[in-house]
């Protein structure tokens, strides 16, 4: 199985992170690190950190940048800023974008550098575009409503943005999606892409768990609440966002029948220079802008740490008196403890002195029990030598010597009566 790239074109602030986050949800690979999330999109960009700086540092390189609406310099493909940022890529793909599997790539600026990036990934692999759409209306406000940004000003890089992306895919296998759409019926929407880009097939589970995902909530500016200009940028800007909404259409051969890719009433050469100059003051007004509500964003940081700080050293002043405590406490159970050592020995030494006289009485009382028997057995000697001398004493008695002698033991008796 080859690489496979699935490519989210759209402007800013058109759904490419909610579509991007469903297709991470199907399986997609969005590489390594991703751009954390910010307070205007909470829900993250699911966008290759990596690859979104490469972009940025080329448009810096060329003198542009997201929001300046200035084509890219003329033969910008063979600029070095251009040959450097396709070293980064190759080493990117490869580090980050596995073989045999199914890889996204998001962001915005892709709109504009496509033309950079796709002979790249066509050379690892089967790319394909997919284009995330939104009302020009929605973006517009949206645009407006995080930037500032003047409503001519957002339709006309709306504009350019679709323009570029248009010309940048053609000939690729191609879809879009409109993003009000997505969000109302999410899982009809992922399935007809996915049967448009010829996708495989998506557990019904896996499909469920990704519509979840994509509530109708995350719409934050509907259609025809900010009004926008009626200048021919928006009818441009109409007409391309028409043109791609059928890009995927049976009978579309790949490229929309109108021709989107020179917008109309474009500044006149001699007044390139200075609409640049007016868009790059712009950018660096904006960066201030970011920098200033960084800073600020960072000075309450602090004031939190601080508070914490204090608070931290607080705890920690009670925890050392609790320490203390516990250390004198734990120095009278010592000293306790040496007492009961000390009574511990004196019990240790009676008890051996104890045990010393029990093992001697044990011996003592063996050795009557010793004598007892001994006693005994003299005993059961005695009186067998007794009942024997009485048996003879009868044997004696009943003999004829003993009845022939007895007028000799009475004279015998009646003399030693004499004598006494």
């Amino acid at each position: 199985m080859i690489r496979r790239f699935t490519v989210v074109l759209g402007m800013h602030r058109s759904g490419t992170s909610a579509l991007a986050g469903a297709l991470r949800g199907l399986g997609a690979r969005l590489g390594d690190a991703l751009v954390p999330a910010a307070d205007d999109n909470p829900g993250g960009y699911f966008e290759n950190a990596a690859m979104v700086s490469i972009n940025e540092s080329l448009l810096l390189d060329l003198e542009r940048g997201w929001d300046d609406p200035r084509p890219l310099p003329g033969g910008w493909l063979a600029s070095s800023a251009a040959r450097s940022a396709a070293r980064a890529i190759d080493a990117l793909l490869d580090a980050e974008f596995a073989e045999g599997a199914w890889h996204a790539l998001k962001d915005p600026r892709l709109c504009r550098l496509l033309p950079l990036w796709r002979p790249l990934l066509e050379a690892r692999g089967r790319v394909e575009a997919l284009f995330a759409l939104r009302s020009p209306d929605a973006v517009v406000a949206s645009l407006h409503r995080r930037d500032r940004m003047a409503p001519e000003e957002a339709m006309r890089l709306l504009a350019i943005h679709l323009s570029d992306a248009d010309r940048g895919s053609r000939g690729l296998v191609r879809a879009s999606v409109d993003y009000d759409r997505l969000l109302q019926s999410p899982g009809a929407e992922l399935l007809r892409i996915a049967e448009r880009l010829h996708w495989p097939p998506t557990p019904p589970e896996v499909l469920q768990a990704v519509s979840v995902t994509l509530d109708a909530a995350q719409r934050t500016h509907a259609p025809g609440r900010v009004a926008s200009p009626a200048v021919a940028s928006r009818r441009w800007a109409e007409a391309v966002h028409a043109a791609l909404l059928d890009v995927d259409a049976p009978e579309t051969t790949g490229a929309p029948s109108i021709d989107l890719v020179d917008p109309p009433h474009a500044p006149a050469d001699e007044a390139a220079s200075l609409e640049g100059l007016r868009w790059a003051l712009v950018r660096e007004r904006r960066r201030a802008r970011a920098l200033e509500r960084t800073l600020a964003r960072t000075d309450d940081a602090y004031a939190v740490a601080e508070r914490r700080a204090i608070e931290r050293l607080s705890e920690a002043a009670t925890l050392d008196a609790r320490l203390a405590d516990a250390h004198a406490g734990l120095q009278r159970a010592e000293s306790l403890a040496l007492e009961r050592l000390e009574e511990l020995g004196a019990i240790a030494s009676a008890l051996e002195r104890c045990e010393a006289l029990a093992r001697k009485a044990v011996a003592q009382r063996d050795e009557a029990f010793g004598e007892r028997d001994e006693a005994v057995r003299r005993l059961d000697r005695a009186v067998a030598e007794a009942v024997e001398a009485r048996a003879e004493l009868a044997r004696l008695r009943a003999s004829r010597t003993w009845r022939w002698t007895e007028p000799v033991r009475r004279l015998a008796r009646w003399m030693r009566s004499l004598r006494g």
